[in-house]
C-alpha cells in the first residue's frame, strides 16, 4: 500500500454510543414518509421554541413604551433629575368672570421623567391631589362667595421636584343660567 494512501473496509463502523444512535436515526429516515415526518417534527419544534421568543419579545417592548408613556413614578426616585416639572392651567384662564354654577378646571402637567403627583388649590386649600391624568376637576360654584378667588397647581416629578402656577379668577355675585 501506497504510504499517505488509506485502505477502506467497505462499510462505516460506529464507535461511540452518540454515533450508534445518529447512525440509527439516518438509517430510519432514509425513506421518503420517515423524511416528512421528520420535516414535520422539525416545523413543530421550531414554531413551539420560536413563537414564544417571539411573544415575550413583543410583550417586553410594549410594556417598555407603556413604561415610557405612564405618567406614574414607581421606583425612579434613585434617578438624577434636576429638571422641575412643567405645570399649567388650562382652563380657566387668569382674569375669567365666571357666573356659571360650575367649573371645570383643567391641568396639563409634564415632566422629562414622570409627573409623580398634582395638586390642585383653591384660596391656599387644597382640593384634589391627581397621581394620574386626567388632571381634570369640577369645582362646584354655588356656595362659592362673589369675589375674586384663586386657582394654584403644584406638580411633583419622582425626586420631588416641585413647580407651582395660579391664576385669579372671579366669581360674580349671581349666577345666570340659561331658561
Amino acid at each position: 500500500m501506497a504510504r499517505g494512501k488509506q485502505r477502506s473496509t467497505g462499510s462505516f463502523k460506529p464507535s461511540t454510543p452518540a454515533i450508534v444512535a445518529l447512525d440509527a436515526f439516518l438509517k430510519s429516515v432514509n425513506t421518503p414518509s420517515n423524511i416528512k415526518n421528520l420535516v414535520s417534527v422539525f416545523l413543530v419544534l421550531f414554531m413551539l421554541l420560536t413563537i414564544p421568543i417571539l411573544v415575550i419579545s413583543t410583550i417586553n417592548q410594549r410594556d417598555l413604551r407603556s413604561l415610557a408613556e405612564t405618567p406614574t413614578c414607581t421606583n425612579l426616585a434613585s434617578l438624577s433629575d434636576e429638571t422641575a416639572p412643567s405645570v399649567a392651567i388650562e382652563n380657566p384662564t387668569e382674569g375669567d368672570y365666571l357666573r356659571e354654577t360650575s367649573l371645570l378646571i383643567e391641568i396639563k402637567a409634564t415632566d422629562d421623567i414622570c409627573v409623580k403627583k398634582v395638586s390642585l388649590l383653591i384660596d391656599g386649600q387644597i382640593v384634589k391631589a391627581f397621581i394620574a391624568p386626567p388632571y381634570i376637576y369640577s369645582w362646584d360654584l354655588r356656595e362659592v362667595k362673589a369675589g375674586n378667588h384663586t386657582i394654584s397647581v403644584r406638580a411633583a416629578d419622582a425626586v420631588n421636584n416641585i413647580s407651582v402656577t395660579s391664576i385669579t379668577i372671579y366669581r360674580s355675585a349671581k349666577s345666570f343660567v340659561a331658561p
